[in-house]
């Protein structure tokens, strides 16, 4: 809660205070919210700064998997390019026996 400097003095001045007392009881009480809007604002950043290494987390988790699609692509191309290669050498070789 963000008090003004009249609020605060409404309150203190509720609470009976005068003088001095009621001028330590603004400056802590503006001490308090200040130190109260730090700790959101800090709460915030770590809560943003942990969203984004999650974010950071799951984009390399799926460049990974992309990574390791795109070789498993590849080892099946290899694959079934060397079987081509056996089909056709057998076929040749059937050829040139009979």
């Amino acid at each position: 809660m963000s008090s003004t400097i009249q609020q605060l003095k409404e309150i203190g001045e509720a609470m009976g205070l005068k003088g001095t007392d009621l001028a330590t009881f603004i400056k802590e009480q503006q001490t308090l919210e200040r130190e109260e809007r730090e700790k959101l604002r800090q709460e915030e950043k770590e809560k943003d700064e942990r969203l984004l290494k999650l974010r950071q987390y799951e984009l390399e988790k799926e460049e990974k998997e992309k990574q390791f699609a795109l070789q498993r692509a590849e080892q099946e191309a290899k694959e079934k390019d060397k079987d081509r290669q056996l089909e056709i050498e057998r076929i040749k070789k059937e050829e040139k026996d009979s």
